[in-house]
């Protein structure tokens, strides 16, 4: 957030060249109210440019900005390339204001948007410590922003067709049959609560996500975990349009292809599980597919 107000045509800072107005203007009110530099700071300020004798009015938020993201520039590509490791202490926030010549303000922000994400820790009264890094709190870390912009059921669905996919090529080329037994207990499990799509919701995910995990690829069974957190939000009259019992049929169909070891067809299957119709009129289950002429992107009966 900024001020719309001009900056020195240098677009440089130096604090001995800005002024601000008297301290009654709206200007100096806002700087006060939002704490972003000290009192004293303002009054000692000249009244011109020093350097071109022009009288201009800077944009205190912006430079601030512009400060604090230099100090956050500088932590994280540190602990990135692990010269602070975690665990490390950082230099104080006195210590940061003198190196960079900045009040204690930018320093903080920095601070606080490394905390934010994850890369730091903050102790009370024992300064700020590099964190040790997760997938897990990345993940923490992303997925209240995706929540807000989760986009529709379909574009959902889109990536959960290529991840399962790739789930389904790496379960069958990684594991044997009796790896699946946890399959078989979701589908079972499924059919007992097949008049609960709340309850029916997370037997869903616990199949597909013991699929991902079959596949011994840790990053692709953590992100099909945050897509399934991303469903979550979706209204379960929205995400089980069919029939419950239409559904479990389909994942025993599924369950069944991959215990025969054929990658083809739990890869159609499962294409045909995730693009089902919207709408249906009819609950008769469909024919095995002839895999040679099946096209599930582009059959009718889908």
């Amino acid at each position: 957030m900024s001020l719309n107000l001009p900056f020195h045509k240098s677009g440089k800072f130096d604090s001995a060249n800005f002024y601000y107005q008297d301290r009654y203007s709206l200007l100096y009110q806002y700087v006060r109210r939002e704490s972003l530099v000290e009192m004293s700071e303002l009054q000692k300020r000249p009244a011109f440019c020093r350097s071109c004798q022009s009288k201009f009015i800077p944009c205190i938020l912006t430079v601030m900005e512009s400060k604090s993201t230099v100090i956050y520039d500088f932590l994280e590509k540190q602990i990135v390339k692990g010269d602070l490791k975690p665990g490390d202490k950082l230099p104080s926030e006195s210590e940061l204001c003198n190196k960079y010549s900045v009040s204690r303000g930018p320093v903080r922000a920095a601070l606080e948007k490394l905390s934010a994400i994850g890369l730091v820790f903050r102790k009370k009264g024992g300064g700020t410590y590099v964190a040790e890094q997760s997938m897990d709190k990345l993940l923490n870390t992303i997925l209240p922003t995706l929540k807000f912009h989760t986009g529709n059921l379909k574009e959902i669905q889109d990536i959960r067709c290529a991840l399962e996919k790739l789930s389904l090529e790496l379960c069958l080329n990684n594991h044997k049959d009796n790896d699946y037994d946890q399959l078989d207990r979701s589908i079972k499990a499924m059919v007992k609560e097949n008049h609960n799509k709340e309850a029916f919701f997370y037997l869903d995910r616990e199949f597909h996500t013991a699929i991902s995990h079959l596949t011994g690829n840790f990053l692709l069974h953590t992100i099909n975990l945050l897509i399934w957190d991303l469903l979550h939000n979706v209204p379960k009259n929205e995400l089980y349009i069919l029939s419950l019992e239409e559904i479990v049929t389909q994942h025993k169909r599924i369950y069944k292809s991959i215990k025969e070891n054929d990658l083809e067809l739990a890869t159609l299957y499962t294409v045909r599980h995730l693009t089902r119709p919207i709408h249906t009129e009819s609950k008769k289950a469909d024919p095995i597919p002839d895999k040679k002429r099946w096209n599930p992107w582009l059959s009718s009966t889908l």
